[in-house]
């Protein structure tokens, strides 16, 4: 996993520019994620290319604007939900803001809000979103991570924001997400984010020194899930910045450092006197420090810790119904395996997978062993053996235990 741009190779970041090594950095990321660790780097080099080729010189620059084209899937983090009334609904939710997000890879319009408020009506929310191995090996959801559902969804204009209302769900997952969003520092580190697995129609637009993404339609049937998702940053949180601000605020951040490393060409004139008011030392001011979020009580810490393991127990059970409904074993060797189960936790679903079946084999074999002929010897002894009761041996071994060889059995 890359955790800096200074973990990519120095022979690529000697012909990248620091915006092309932070798409191949997350590209790479999320291709390792995906289980695609050998394809990672070729991954990362694709997604840098839709943005950047290599110019003359080996250094790579800015593509012009591209047409429309289609996407798989889209993710979006939004802001924090309004605190749950007493009638258990976070009221004017805000859903999805237009603006260029967080990430500034991705721009929403209007117009493409509005467009698609219905695929927002009635929308589930999930305890969390699938992550992309999952969504990609199950893409179906449980019903026991089902928390809440998504009504009355309107445009505010004020805003410049899609608003729901989120209604929780009386089952237990919906009681316990609500009660954890009661708490304002769940809220101030937890929030909602829109999940789309279908095609998308996007196009690229140039804002500054580079692309953003602009979804265009959805393609396909079917409405977004609002998920209740942790770290909303982590998804690309929509920022402050709207349709109609100042397109180059993004120059705002850039450093001397690195306008030495993208635009020399500045310096030498600035030096040259051409452009007397550039100064190569300009004045840092000091960033204003974040506002601190409140903590977790020790009691809310503990619901949301007892949440995720019922959540992971759920998708233990639901792997090891799923190997058992295939594996054809007697019933009370599937009961034994699934008691021997019952409190397990899946946080890897491939792993959990390759560990029930391991059981399943091994009770297999000692059904096989168990089924094996078996000659004796003695007065009254019988040729064969094999027909007894399997199903009763197995309960009387337990799954995996060879049972030791009688006496008479011994001696032959």
């Amino acid at each position: 996993m890359l955790k800096r741009v200074e973990d990519i190779p120095a022979s690529l970041r000697a012909v990248l520019p620091i915006h092309a090594q932070k798409i191949y950095m997350v590209a790479f990321n999320e291709a390792e994620a995906g289980g695609s660790l050998a394809g990672a780097p070729d991954a990362a080099m694709s997604a840098v290319s839709k943005q950047y080729k290599p110019g003359a010189d080996g250094k790579w620059g800015l593509r012009e604007g591209g047409g429309e084209r289609e996407t798989s899937g889209l993710r979006e983090a939004s802001v924090i939900p309004t605190a749950p009334n007493e009638a258990g609904v976070s009221e004017g939710s805000v859903l999805l803001a237009a603006g260029v997000n967080k990430s500034r890879s991705r721009e929403y319009t209007p117009e493409f809000i509005q467009a698609h408020l219905s695929r927002l009506e009635g929308a589930f929310s999930y305890a969390d979103h699938p992550s992309v191995s999952e969504a990609r090996e199950r893409p179906e959801r449980s019903l026991t991570r089902l928390a809440a559902t998504v009504q009355d969804v309107r445009w505010d204009d004020a805003q410049k924001a899609a608003l729901g209302d989120i209604h929780y769900l009386t089952n237990a997952t919906g009681r316990d997400i609500m009660e954890a969003f009661r708490n304002e520092a769940v809220r101030a580190n937890a929030g909602l984010s829109i999940y789309w697995p279908g095609p998308v129609k996007m196009k690229r637009r140039k804002i500054g020194e580079s692309f953003v993404d602009v979804p265009l339609a959805l393609l396909g049937e079917g409405t977004f899930d609002v998920d209740f998702v942790t770290r909303p940053n982590a998804g690309g949180r929509v920022a402050p910045l709207r349709e109609g601000d100042d397109e180059m605020a993004e120059l705002k951040e850039l450093t001397f450092e690195m306008l030495q490393a993208e635009r020399p060409d500045l310096l030498e004139a600035a030096r040259a006197g051409l452009v007397p008011k550039l100064e190569e030392k300009p004045e840092i001011k000091p960033e204003p420090k974040p506002e601190e979020k409140p903590s977790l009580s020790e009691a809310d810490r503990a619901r949301m810790e007892n949440l995720e393991k019922r959540l992971r127990q759920s998708d233990a059970r639901e792997i090891v119904s799923a190997k058992l409904a295939e594996s054809n074993l007697p019933t009370e060797a599937q009961d034994m395996i699934r008691a021997d189960l019952a409190e397990a936790e899946c946080a890897d679903s491939k792993a959990f997978g390759l560990v029930v079946d391991g059981k399943v084999a091994q009770v297999k074999k000692l059904a096989e062993s168990l089924a094996k002929p078996v000659k004796v010897t003695g007065a009254g002894a019988r040729e064969d053996k094999s027909e007894f009761d399997i199903e009763a041996k197995l309960a009387e071994c337990g799954a995996g235990i060879v049972p030791e060889k009688k006496d008479d059995e011994k001696k032959s």
